[in-house]
Parts: structure tokens; C-alpha cells; sequence
């Protein structure tokens, strides 16, 4: 994530202030994998990861702004790992 705060010029602490406002219920287990465009828009959005149950969920972004979220895949086997997303 730090990369993609360095290449984006974002504010990190700000945005995981958005996504805890937001989605409180999101565990600390959840780590970032990834930072592709998800919906077309040019612009990046995040995918982590859960640690614990292998859970695989998205937030879509319009530069800091929320504008979706969703699960792409649940109870990934936990051997398991996303290494990069293209």
C-alpha cells in the first residue's frame, strides 16, 4: 500500500480513516494485494485480502472518494496468496 500511496500522492491515513468510517465491520486481518482499475473508470481501486479466511474484497475509488465495494471470492484456501493483479 505504501507504493500505491507514493504513486497516487494520496493521503493513506486519511483513506483508511474513509474505509473504517465506512466499513466498520472490516477486520484488521484484511490486507492490501492489490491496486488495479476494477471498473473501467482510469482510476485505481483496492483489493485486499482477509489473512484469516482467505476472503477476497475490493473497494472501488474515484480518487479518495468510495464509490463501491463488494467481495470477489470467499473462504480462499489460506495456502493460498494473491501476489499481483494486472
Amino acid at each position: 500500500m505504501d507504493d500505491f500511496a507514493l504513486r497516487r500522492g494520496c493521503n493513506y491515513g486519511a483513506l483508511l480513516y474513509d474505509l473504517q468510517r465506512h466499513f466498520p465491520s472490516v477486520n484488521i486481518d484484511y490486507q492490501v494485494v492489490g491496486t488495479p482499475d476494477l471498473n473501467g473508470d482510469g482510476k485505481e481501486d483496492i483489493v485486499f485480502q482477509s489473512q484469516n479466511s482467505g476472503d477476497v474484497s475490493y473497494v472501488l475509488l474515484n480518487n479518495l472518494a468510495i464509490i463501491g465495494n463488494g467481495f470477489l471470492f470467499h473462504g480462499v484456501n489460506l495456502d493460498y496468496k494473491i501476489v499481483g493483479i494486472h
